[in-house]
């Protein structure tokens, strides 16, 4: 999973409307956070920065799961953000900063 900042969706929004999407521009952007995160990962992040314990959540192998659902989904889906980054002349947030600016 990639956690993405609304302020970095803005900014990306907002570079392209100003500027445009020339030629070498055009194509398909992936928009994610600047880390890969799992669902823990979040919860342990969002916790430890609103100064609560852990004890209540634990992580569990997906493939323990009695049934994963109706469609099927590969073990990563993470963003690359990279291309988006270098063509709107930005740099995606990591987690630990988007809580500091939302919840501080």
């Amino acid at each position: 999973r990639s956690v993405v900042f609304v302020g970095d969706i803005c900014k990306a929004i907002r570079h392209f409307v100003d500027n445009g999407i020339g030629a070498k521009a055009a194509g398909i952007y992936c928009m994610g956070g600047a880390e890969r995160v799992s669902r823990l990962d979040f919860a342990e992040t969002v916790a430890k920065h609103c100064g609560l314990e852990m004890t209540c959540a634990k992580g569990v192998a997906r493939s323990s799961l009695p049934n994963p659902g109706p469609v099927a989904s590969p073990p990563d889906i993470s963003m690359d953000s990279s291309k988006l980054e270098e063509a709107a002349g930005i740099k995606m947030l990591g987690l630990s900063y988007m809580l500091e600016l939302c919840l501080s």
